[in-house]
């Protein structure tokens, strides 16, 4: 069916508010073995907002104003104030969106639970979210995302999952794969995201976690996986796989491409293992040719620190390519744009003022003649 929000909203004082598409017991409606149901229509906000809504389903999951929903369009809606809670699969708008399509929506409220938590979409499958936002705190234990916590794409038979035009402001924290935008970008799709792309996007919170933590993703794995013209500027800190834009970025089976391009990481970063300016670990498996890992057009400024495989670019970098990157050499703190692997396709620059003589000061052009 079709739906539409014909006025704006106030939900304060509203208690037990039950997700759409649920039976708010972490029960999905209409569930079938293949496409899950709950919610499968058309919902336009026609500009409109809700204010103050607080939804909490306790130990159970599928949670935000929709819980659940599949091959489902929602758009033009914003959330304001208010808080999610509950154990997976907890968004701002909706725990989780299967074949579907969100646009011009946003929430502000927080975010906090277990797993499969996002600002705006908890788990987001073969989806697709453009021109949206969130700006609440996020909290959780793994895949936990300032915009969508765990991010699955499709190629066949189901069309490929996107993320475009859209950015995340608020502080995120969890424990395994946490990032600014998408916590884990994963799957056959910003912390998992497999099978997509993340374009034209970008997170500004600061983001802590344990392992596998990024300034824009958490984890980056499997196939047709991109980030392009996008960026993080959020403080990144954690134990390993820590990157100013992406935590580790992984190609194992049968991959591809995995590629980052025209992007970059201007927060700070730290940890112990595995840390990098721009990523953390990045890393393609034999013997598939380094061409199908690529990262390109892309570099990092904030600074960098931790105890081994520490990078002004990469903390550790095996079997891809880099290309026409770069690394601020006295912004970051470190001597080389790699920690350990190959320093090919990486340049060094430096904002030093006292090396404003230099060919690769980073105010010349000079600077980037081979970029």
């Amino acid at each position: 069916g079709n739906y539409a929000l014909a006025t704006s909203l106030d939900a304060t004082g509203l208690a037990g508010w039950i997700p759409i598409g649920t039976d708010g017991q972490g029960n999905i409606l209409n569930p079938d073995r293949f496409n899950h149901n709950g919610f499968t229509g058309q919902f336009t906000g026609l500009g409109h907002t809700i204010s103050n809504l607080t939804v909490g389903v306790g130990n159970t999951g599928y949670a935000g104003l929709f819980g659940y929903a599949t091959n489902a369009t929602i758009s033009d809606i914003g959330l304001i104030g208010g808080s999610v809670s509950g154990n997976y699969n907890l968004g701002g708008l909706i725990g989780r969106l299967g074949f579907g399509t969100i646009s011009h929506a946003y929430a502000t409220g927080a975010v906090n639970g277990g797993n499969g938590v996002g600002g705006l979409v908890g788990v987001l499958e073969g989806s697709t979210i453009s021109q949206s936002y969130a700006t609440g705190n996020v909290s959780g234990n793994d895949d936990v995302g300032g915009l969508v916590g765990f991010a699955m794409g499709y190629y066949y038979p189901r069309p490929i999952g996107l993320i475009s035009q859209s950015y995340a402001t608020g502080t995120v924290h969890g424990n395994y794969y946490v990032g600014g935008l998408v916590g884990d970008q994963s799957g056959g799709l910003g912390g998992w995201q497999s099978g997509g792309p993340i374009t034209q996007s970008y997170a500004a919170g600061a983001v802590s976690g344990d392992s596998y933590v990024g300034g824009l993703v958490g984890l980056m794995t499997a196939d047709l996986v991109t980030i392009n013209q996008s960026y993080a500027t959020g403080a990144v800190s954690g134990d390993s796989y820590v990157g100013g834009l992406v935590g580790s970025y992984v190609g194992t089976s049968h991959p591809q491409l995995l590629l980052i391009s025209q992007s970059y990481a201007t927060g700070s970063v730290s940890g112990n293992n595995y840390v990098g300016g721009l990523v953390g670990s990045s890393y393609l498996a034999s013997p598939y040719p380094p061409t199908l890992l690529l990262i390109t057009q892309s570099y990092a400024t904030g600074a960098v620190s931790g105890s081994s495989d520490v990078g002004g670019l990469i903390g550790y970098q095996a079997g891809g390519t880099i290309s026409s990157s770069y690394f601020d050499s006295f912004s970051t703190g470190q001597a080389n744009g790699v920690g350990s692997g190959s320093q090919a396709g990486v340049m060094a620059v430096t904002s030093d003022p006292s090396q404003s003589a230099a060919e690769n000061y980073a105010f010349t052009q000079s600077a980037y003649s081979g970029f």
